[in-house]
Parts: structure tokens; C-alpha cells; sequence
């Protein structure tokens, strides 16, 4: 019983935060500027990061999308990447414990709004699993039809504009370049 406390309570923090998310993307793309939803700013390790938006997000610096300039947001989390995996985690979760489809569904959001190259990935995963769940399939089955869908859809994904890896990789944002350095240096043995 104390498991399912503690596991009832990060999920309501990830959910609070994901609604957030939501809120502070849905301002944004209604035309508000990210700098006037800024609240105070929370210096941390990323340079032009650590800018907290209303109702509770913290904002990076905007990327161009067909809408319009929106900040890439993380919820509570250092950075927009690790916001889809708890999210939609979550999403899952909720949908398993019965929970209205609003709540998970707020999550799925939150992983797409985020901006991140990981968010469409993940949320199209949680929501195939939940609907293949949903129509009696075994979680193993579902697995390696989502795989199967998964390996057909990957050049979409690679090549999405904005947020595809093909676009990370030469946005020049740094976020690739810090990763393949950190690679390199793991497999070379060095620092």
C-alpha cells in the first residue's frame, strides 16, 4: 500500500507539472510573448536557461515553429528532454490506475509541447500502447507491434521539421555536440 502512496504522489508532481507545461504552451501559442509569462529566473548549469514561466515551467530560449517563435519548455525537469519520458511515463500510469483521460492525456501533451526531439517519439509509443491495451491486446504483443510501427515511421522522426533528429543535429543549438563529444570521450577513455 505504501508503494502505491509514493508512486500516487510523483505522479500527481509530474501531472502538476505537465499541466503546467501546457498551460505556459498554450499562452504562447495564443500569441503571448514567453518573455512577458517569465516570472523570475533560476540560475543553473545552462547558459540563457533557468527562466521559470507562469503558472510553473522553466523556459529555454525560443525555437521558430510554423506558429511562430515558442520557448522549448521542461516542466521541473534541467531540460526539455527529460520532460517526455516522465511525462508520458505518467500518461501511462494514470491510464492503468483509471484515471480520467483528461489527466493523461494533459501528459501526452505536455511531451509533444515540450518541444523536444524525444517527445513525439515517446508520446506516439504511450499512446499506441494505451490504445492496444485498450483493445485487449497482451502488453508483449503491443510492445512489438508499437516496434514494428516504430522502425517503418523512423525516417519521419529522423527528418521531422524542428523538432527531428536530423534537425537537432544541425539546429547548431549545441545540445548534439555536447552529446557526441561526451560519446567519444566515454568510448576513447577520456575524461
Amino acid at each position: 500500500a505504501y508503494a502505491l502512496y509514493f508512486f500516487d504522489a510523483i505522479s500527481i508532481v509530474i501531472l502538476l507539472s505537465c499541466i503546467s507545461v501546457v498551460v505556459t504552451s498554450s499562452l504562447m501559442l495564443a500569441g503571448i510573448d514567453y518573455r512577458s509569462l517569465v516570472m523570475f529566473r533560476f540560475n543553473y548549469t545552462y547558459e540563457g536557461a533557468g527562466n521559470v514561466a507562469f503558472p510553473f515551467t522553466f523556459t529555454f530560449e525560443p525555437v521558430t515553429t510554423p506558429f511562430g517563435p515558442i520557448a522549448r519548455s521542461s516542466g521541473i525537469w534541467r531540460e526539455p528532454g527529460l520532460l517526455p519520458m516522465f511525462a508520458c511515463w505518467n500518461a501511462g500510469y494514470l491510464y492503468l490506475r483509471g484515471k480520467p483521460m483528461i489527466m493523461w492525456m494533459a501528459c501526452i501533451g505536455a511531451s509533444l509541447l515540450c518541444l523536444s526531439s524525444v517527445g513525439p517519439p515517446w508520446a506516439m509509443y504511450t499512446l499506441a500502447m494505451i490504445f492496444l491495451n485498450k483493445i485487449g491486446f497482451r502488453p508483449i504483443v503491443a510492445v512489438l507491434i508499437v516496434l514494428v510501427l516504430g522502425i517503418f515511421a523512423s525516417e519521419v522522426i529522423y527528418n521531422s521539421e524542428y523538432i527531428g533528429l536530423e534537425a537537432k543535429v544541425n539546429s547548431g543549438s549545441g545540445s548534439f555536440a555536447e552529446r557526441e563529444y561526451l560519446a567519444k570521450a566515454a568510448l576513447d577513455g577520456k575524461d
